[in-house]
């Protein structure tokens, strides 16, 4: 009776170590906007890690977000992105503080018909109003490389910027870009 006890509440031990709250695998997050009718902007990750029990903060890994527009698409990358609900709701993108060397922001994207490619030190998506703000920006788009301290993406397709400060070309980045088919048709988000 005894062996048969044991064996019974074997089992009600102390349970092993649970994992930490999040997903492994593609992780992808929707945002529309209210006030037009267009496609939603998005979020894709390859994991999320919640930072507390009401999903205050969420962390995410290798991520990549569509940002459409009224004439054109960006798609915007970064090894991190941080959700910290507050006053502002916002994700911020950048470098893993683990692994600083995993590199900058970095955008491709269409506007007005142009091509576009850079990087940035970090980005902030502001949730309300889908716009992305890019901080210590290198661009280059016909040819011309440039810097800023900072550029916004919006939803009107509109970039405002800081002062521009021209680079020395980077001829072959400019072949290569050259070299794309026009017009180029970004693809969706694969999901």
């Amino acid at each position: 009776m005894v062996a048969l006890l044991a064996l019974a509440l074997g089992g009600c031990g102390a349970p092993d170590d649970l994992p930490a709250p999040g997903a492994d695998g593609l992780v992808v997050v929707h945002w529309w906007d209210e006030k037009k009718a267009g496609p939603p902007a998005y979020l894709q990750a390859e994991k999320v890690v919640q930072g507390d029990a009401e999903f205050g903060r969420l962390e995410f890994s290798a991520v990549m977000m569509r940002l459409p527009g009224e004439d054109g698409v960006v798609y915007v990358t970064a090894p991190l992105a941080v959700y910290d609900r507050g006053a502002k709701e916002e994700i911020t993108l950048g470098a893993d503080p683990q692994r600083p060397v995993d590199g900058p922001v970095r955008f491709v994207g269409l506007w007005n018909g142009d091509f576009f490619i850079g990087r940035a030190a970090n980005g902030i998506f502001e949730e309300k109003s889908h716009r992305m703000r890019l901080e210590q920006v290198e661009i280059v788009s016909n040819g011309v490389r440039q810097r800023t301290a900072w550029a916004a993406i919006t939803q009107s397709q509109t970039i405002p910027f800081g002062e521009l400060l021209r680079l020395p070309d980077a001829p072959a980045l400019t072949a290569a870009l050259a070299a794309l088919p026009s017009p180029l048709v970004l693809p969706p988000i694969r999901q």
